[in-house]
């Protein structure tokens, strides 16, 4: 064998050495085989080789002729050393090996003596050829296919060229120059993945970086997966038409980002700007809700540090409520919103189970806005009161109240006031005692209340009484345990001057009840609240005519529903019915009681704080 090439190990394709030395690990360019270069082959003992073979084996059909000249040349590129091809001849000549040559390695050696002799024939021809001087050079894939191939010398020559290891540099630019002359995008891209497989594999001076190949790739395929994600790229997927589906570097995708939360933004501010214009232009409620809203939002203008949210027609604020909260960090206005409308709701509709048809004059949810306004707390309503409404009554120990005046009349009739801090049994049982003012002013026929004091503060209290909350339900019309000590105190006034034979005390008969009439009740609340000056004499008068009038009106309702099974009920809604109208008098109060004599009027006195000191008691001992 030719000491300057040397064969892959699994294809059997030869290459030249050129000044690869031995040891180098390369790989095979055909069968892709990584294998170490072998050493330098002994030229000697390849011909001794030889020369056994062409011995042992004569070329067949062949005289003994004499052997063809071997030029001086030839023998001194071919001859070993010493005297070892003498010996050959010798042994050749002969026809015989050695004794000791025939019996080395056993049947092992035979077999491979029967090998050699295969390749006799093609061995003598080219140690003949040797012999006259002529050189060849023969290239084998090992395969035995490519060995019968014909070919030119140059043809040859150019193969052995091709099939000499590149370099990984070589290998790269190849890689790369072919990609220009390969048609299909598929192609292209295997040929820079494979460039880029060399330069992941190697090194060198001057080499490109990976990345640039795989901008490449890029360029001849945009959306390829891989290479975007090798160079650290993402893909935008957000609803955003702008960037869907495109791959961007970190920057760019951050402000892809910062863009879509923008965007976002914006769609949800104009929905909301829509959601907010339909609610208040989707029906005639929804057109007078907003008259409500653009009156208060100027009403509030004046005042400092106030401003206003607004819920209706939601589930927890149905119609016709319409929530005007102030808009504070604490409480929370929607919170506030959520939690006092469901009260206000089940009072509605329990108001409106509680009397048959007719009672009211007027009952449409459609018709008026109910308004409430809610303060954070007492000094903020104070704030709004000393802003533009000093008329309104100071916070006292009150946290509600209602005032019938209305600036949008088609729209609605009054305006319920609320100021939250109060410990919550008392705070509820004061909305409830005003937002029942407020029902019973809707319910009325026109724009005014009610004109009957008993009435209108008894119903209040009655209502205002309740048990529950927006969790477990609401019960109104309870036993009120915070009025019963005055009632008990007139009712054993009451006995006291029976027995004494009085008609006059700390107390209020039935009829002496029925018979105050609003201008009297108004006159004393003001002496009250110093509107109208007045004696220490007639301010005590007027205290407890009025807490008498909140308390005995309140006992007397609840005698009318619970004497007898209801005995008075029936009397008590006509007396409603006549007040919603305008129609309320003493005279009409007396006929539905079937008062006709003052011995009537005084049977029922007696029966009524009767009832106050035995039936209510037992209430007031088992929790109403």
């Amino acid at each position: 064998m030719n000491p300057d090439t040397f064969a892959c190990p699994a294809c059997g394709v030869r290459f030249k050495r050129g000044d690869l030395p031995a040891g180098k690990k390369i790989r095979c360019p055909k069968c892709s085989e990584v294998f170490e270069i072998p050493p330098v082959e002994d030229p000697a003992a390849e011909f001794e080789e030889l020369e056994e073979l062409v011995g042992d084996s004569p070329p067949s059909g062949g005289g003994a002729g004499p052997a063809a000249p071997v030029s001086r040349a030839g023998s001194a590129r071919t001859a070993p050393a010493g005297g070892r091809r003498s010996s050959a001849r010798k042994a050749g000549a002969g026809g015989r090996a050695s004794s000791s040559k025939r019996s080395r390695g056993g049947r092992g050696r035979r077999e491979e003596a029967s090998t050699k002799k295969s390749k006799a024939p093609l061995l003598l021809g080219i140690a003949l050829l040797a012999a006259a001087g002529i050189t060849i050079f023969v290239l084998t894939s090992g395969s035995g296919k490519d060995s019968g191939k014909k070919g030119s010398p140059e043809k040859a020559g150019a193969r052995a060229e091709e099939e000499t290891p590149k370099t990984p540099r070589e290998e790269f630019e190849g890689l790369l120059a072919k990609v220009s002359g390969e048609a299909s995008t598929a192609g292209k891209v295997r040929l820079l993945r494979s460039a880029i497989e060399v330069l992941e594999r190697s090194a060198w001076k001057g080499a490109p970086s990976p990345s640039e190949i795989h901008r490449r790739i890029l360029e001849v395929d945009p959306e390829n997966e891989a290479a975007h994600l090798a160079l650290g790229h993402t893909k935008f997927t957000e609803d955003f038409e702008k960037y869907r589906g495109k791959w961007l570097t970190k920057e760019e995708y951050r402000k892809a980002l910062e863009e879509f939360r923008e965007h976002k933004k914006a769609l949800e501010k104009k929905k909301a700007a829509e959601i907010e214009k339909a609610r208040w232009t989707k029906d005639a409620f929804c057109k007078k809700a907003k008259q409500v809203r653009d009156y208060f939002v100027k009403d509030v203008s004046k005042v400092p540090n106030l401003d206003l949210k607004f819920y209706f027609d939601i589930p927890e604020v149905p119609r016709p409520y319409f929530l005007m909260v102030e808009d504070a960090k604490v409480p929370d206005p929607e919170a506030t919103a959520k939690t006092l409308g469901p009260g206000l709701a089940a009072l509605r509709r329990a108001f409106a189970k509680g009397y048959p048809k007719g009672v009211f004059a007027d009952w449409d949810d459609e018709e008026f806005v109910v308004p409430v306004m809610i303060f954070k707390d007492s000094g903020s309503y104070e704030n709004y009161r000393k802003n533009g409404h000093t008329d309104f009554p100071t916070t006292g120990l009150a946290a509600a109240f209602y005032t019938s005046k209305s600036e949008v009349p088609t729209a609605y009739k009054g305006v319920l006031y609320v100021w939250q801090g109060a410990k919550e049994a008392q705070f509820y049982h004061e909305v409830f005692h005003e937002a029942t003012h407020q029902l019973m002013h809707n319910a009325c026929e026109s724009e005014n209340m009610g004109p009957t004091p008993w009435l209108q503060e008894g119903i209040a209290e009655f209502w205002g009484s309740h048990k529950g909350n927006r969790y477990s339900g609401y019960t109104f019309g309870r036993f009120l345990h915070g009025r019963y000590p005055t009632i008990q105190m007139a009712a054993n006034a009451y006995m006291k001057a029976l027995k004494a034979g009085k008609k006059q005390g700390a107390f209020l008969t039935p009829k002496d009840l029925l018979s105050i009439d609003q201008e009297k009740f108004l006159t004393m609340k003001a002496i009250l609240d110093g509107r109208i000056p007045g004696t220490p004499a007639q301010k005590a008068s007027a205290g407890m005519t009025v807490s008498l009038i909140y308390a005995e009106g309140w006992a007397f309702i609840y005698f009318c529903y619970n004497y007898e099974g209801g005995k008075y009920k029936n009397a008590f809604e006509k007396m409603v019915a006549d007040d919603l109208r305008y129609g309320y008098s003493f005279e009409k109060a007396a006929e539905h009681l079937g008062m006709k004599t003052d011995e009537d009027w005084d049977l029922l006195a007696k029966r009524f704080f009767v009832f106050c000191l035995r039936a209510m008691r037992r209430d007031a001992r088992r929790g109403g």
